[in-house]
Parts: C-alpha cells; structure tokens; sequence
C-alpha cells in the first residue's frame, strides 16, 4: 500500500505504456486503450460509498472526500436537530415544526454537511414551536409547556459575521404560575463585548417559589469569519451548569440553593402559561450549523469535522470487454493534504456475479505504475480508503481515474489455406498462428459458398474442432460435389472467443484422384 501524499494535485502516469518484448510475446492483445471516470460522469460507477461522499472539487467537477460527522438522533437521546442543509429547514426529531419571516439562504461553506444556514439582523431567525408527536419514544418536546427537565445539553456552530452588542442567537419566553403569582420565565444566549453571555431568568425552579436569576459568561472574545463550537450542559443529579467553547469550558455554575454541589438541585422548567415556542438567531449575522438539544449529558463533545475511522468507496465492477483482458496501469488525479492518506486496491475477475459474495481478494496498487503481478478478467473493481488529518479537518479528494488497459481480441484469421481434393475426400492444410493463448481451430464446410453446414463427412458435422494440428482430411464426401471450406481458430479465454474466418477455398472430390 502506498501513501501520496502533497497538497498539490498530482497525476501519476505509467512509466513504460508497452514492452517491446512484451509485444512480441503478447500478440493477442490490442493496442492500449483508455477510459476515464470522475469528471464529466460524476462518478455513475460508484457502487458504494462508506463514510465518503462526493462534493464540488476541481474546475466545478464532483470530487471523492471523506463525509463530515453530522450529528446523529440516535447517538444520544435528541429532542431536536437542525443539520441545515436543505433551504426548508426541518427538525430531525419531528418534535418541532421550524419556520422564518423570510427564506432561508444557505452557505456552501457548512462546517459539518455541505452547507450552513446565513443569518441577518433585518431578516430575523427561526420560530420553533413543540409540537405533538405521536408515536415518538420516551417525553414530548421538552419547550412543551409543563415540561421538567432533567439532564440536557445544547450545542452549535457559529461563524459571526460582526458580533455587535445585542445579538443574541437564543431567546425563549415564557410564564408559569406559583403560589398564586405570575412569573415571566427567560432565557437567551447574547453578544456583549464579543463574548456569549447566557441568562436564566426564573428558568430553574426554586423549591420556595422563589424567583431566581442564573448568568454564564464566556472568557474569551469571539473572532468574526471564524467557526467555533458552543456546548451549554446541565447535569441534573448535582445542578452543574456549563458552558464550553471549542471543548473547552469557559463558565460554570450549580443551580442549587446554596451554589454548590451539595446544594437542593433546581432544574429548568417550563411554565404551563408557555408558548411552547423559542427562536434561534432572532437578532443575528453570521452562518450557523448543527443545532442540537439533547436529553443527555454530553461528556465529550464531537468536535472534529472528520472520523479519524476514514471511509471508503467501490467502484464497478466495471466491464473491459472481453475475457482475459489486462490492466496496465491506472492513473489517479488526487490532492492529498500533509496529514491525510489514501490507499488504493483493485480486483479482476471472469464475469460480474463473482464480485456478488466474496469475490477475489483486493490487490493494492501505486498510482500509475504498471500492475505487478498482471491480471486478467473482463470485470474489475477499484476501492479506495481514505483516512483525515490529525486534527479530522481536512480529507483527501479524489478528482478522477484513468484505467489503461489491452482488450484480449480474438485470434485473428489464420492464413494459407489450402484444399486439396482427392477420391472421396479432401485434405486441407494452413499455416499455424503465433497466438500465446491459442486454443485450436474449427474447421468449417458445406455445399454452397459462405454457408458452411455439411454434416457428410466421417470425421464430423460442420464445424470440427481440429485442435491445434495445422492440417486435416476430410473423409467420405461425394465425389463430384463441390464443396466450400473456411476456418477459425479460437482462444483458451473462457468461454473463448472464436476470431474470422479465413479466406474461403473450394474443392471437388473424384475417383479421377485414385486411392
């Protein structure tokens, strides 16, 4: 296996198309011949992929890359999950139904997935609303009115286009009743000075009814034009709240009576007087990505962009023609950033169902360098493995794939055919064909020109194997009748193909000739 490495594209290229001895001992294969995959195809010949897709690369064209780690429903329990990439925005979950003010203008930029959801301060954000959902396992959306919550982690990517005072990418409103007293419930994530300050506002439950005011604030200043992680987490057993920046943790606090951990726990609830409704990047301008609220204390956040697992693609099994073709080389345009790797294997075999169970074993191969063992078959498929950079930031992309290639063509017609007619029989001879894969020759004859099925003869009906002999008599035939004879000779390929006929001669049995 061999790793390419460089951050420029390379095209690797065989270093001998031909041997000259080669063709002197492989006469029964055709001149090279090509064909290209990737580019103007997009890749149709993709038969599966596996943790890799396809995404726009070189000169607008589809490119193979490793797929990016969206955030899954069934990794941890998940009460909504925005991905973005699609202009109709919709929850995974189906807990919410997500509308805007105005259309949704994504940006092919995403920083997990194709692309990312672009806010601004004139077009407003998202309206999320809980919504019914039967049929769901475990609680209804936890913003439904009356809802307890108990552990809960709220995640997403930013990338801030000004970050002015008063931006706030969360807000939620509410009321609920206690003790006879109406209080208003808040919560908001909001820019101040460049950092997020997250506030609580009567959004945890005092055991007195008290109310009761929380605020996290961010220690480090937020760059404009960059991506960063935001991670706010709630345990319920201790009351730990906090919050994270790129998994790092900025601010933390315990929502217990006395501030500590040994503190009576109060944990978020939303009031029975409620909406049920929240807004993400009300007043906002920059891109978002990856949304998610989970039922669940996440530990260790997923913060690369790329599993350090890798992926893979097949593709084919493609077809060259004719059995018992062989692969010269094949050529691969790639860009292969320091860090990451690509490995490269390809497989032959006879027809395209041997590739259904097991198939033959995979081969790697060096990009443009002549296939050592050669192969042959008439299907082949390739795989390739690719593995990210360290920090899971950046894959190999795999632009397109030149397979070079000889076509075993049948033999051509043999030469020299002679008929010698003699008393009720006629002898036929012809010069021998310099074929490595010659399996012998058929022998064809009949009564009328150019249709040869005559079946008088003791040695057979038309046509007779001759094997490999270069000679053949063809006994008890009428004298007088003239007959038409032609042969073929055909390869070892299986099934084997059967080349031209040669020229057709003709000759007349009679007892002029005598014993």
């Amino acid at each position: 296996m061999t790793i390419i490495q460089g951050m420029r594209s390379k095209i690797f290229t065989s270093a001998a198309v031909c041997l000259f001895w080669g063709i002197l001992l492989n006469p029964l294969y055709a001149e090279q011949k090509q064909f290209t995959l990737g580019f103007e195809d997009n890749w149709d010949s993709v038969s599966e992929f596996e943790g890799t897709r396809l995404e726009k690369g070189l000169h607008g064209f589809l490119d193979i890359s490793l797929d990016h780690r969206r955030y899954n429903p069934e990794d941890v329990p998940t009460d909504l999950l925005l991905h973005f990439e699609e202009p109709s925005i919709l929850d995974e979950t189906g807990r919410y139904s997500v509308s805007s003010r105005k259309p949704m203008v994504l940006a092919g930029t995403g920083r997990i997935g194709q692309s990312a959801v672009g806010f601004s301060r004139e077009s407003g954000g998202l309206l999320l609303e809980a919504v019914e959902t039967p049929g769901i396992d475990g609680d209804g959306p936890l913003f439904q009115p009356g809802a307890l919550w108990g552990d809960f982690t709220l995640e997403f990517w930013i990338r801030p286009g000004y970050l002015e005072n008063g931006e706030k990418l969360l807000q939620w409103q509410g009321q609920r009743l206690l003790s006879g007293q109406l209080q208003l419930q808040r919560l908001e994530c909001e820019v101040r000075n460049r950092m997020l300050i997250w506030n609580f506002e009567n959004f945890f439950l005092h055991p007195q009814s008290q109310e009761i005011t929380f605020s996290l604030k961010g220690k480090r200043r937020l760059v404009p034009d960059r991506w960063s992680h935001h991670l706010l987490r709630f345990r319920a057993e201790t009351g730990l709240l906090e919050y994270l920046i790129n998994g790092i943790p900025e601010a933390v606090l315990y929502t217990t009576t006395d501030g500590t951990s040994q503190g009576s726990v109060m944990r978020p609830y939303i009031g029975k007087r409620s909406r049920g409704s929240f807004e993400i990047a009300p007043v906002y301008s920059g891109l978002m990505d990856e949304f998610r609220l989970s039922r669940y204390f996440v530990e260790e956040p997923q913060l690369r962009r790329l599993s350090s697992e890798g992926g893979e693609v097949k593709i084919g099994p493609l077809s060259l023609g004719e059995e018992g073709s062989k692969i010269d080389s094949i050529e691969i345009q790639a860009d292969t950033p320091p860090g990451t790797s690509t490995y490269y294997y390809y497989r032959l075999a006879g027809s395209r169902p041997a590739f259904d169970i097991d198939g033959p074993e995979w081969v790697p191969f060096t990009p443009g360098e002549e296939l050592n063992p050669p192969t042959k078959g008439s299907f082949f498929e390739v795989k390739y493995i690719l593995f990210p950079d360290g920090e899971g930031l950046r894959s190999p992309r795999i632009s397109n794939m030149r397979v070079n290639y000889r076509p075993n063509l049948p033999p051509p017609p043999p030469v020299g055919l002679t008929a010698v007619p003699k008393n009720g029989k006629i002898h036929l001879s012809w010069r021998a064909l310099q074929q490595q894969d010659l399996g012998g020759y058929l022998v064809y004859y009949g009564d009328s020109s150019g249709v040869y099925r005559g079946n008088e003869s003791s040695a057979g009906a038309s046509p007779i194997d001759a094997g490999t002999a270069t000679d053949i008599t063809l006994p008890s035939l009428e004298n007088g009748k003239l007959y038409f004879i032609t042969i073929a000779a055909y390869d070892t390929a299986g099934p084997s193909h059967r080349g031209p006929f040669s020229p057709e001669v003709s000759a007349r049995p009679s007892a002029y000739y005598g014993e």
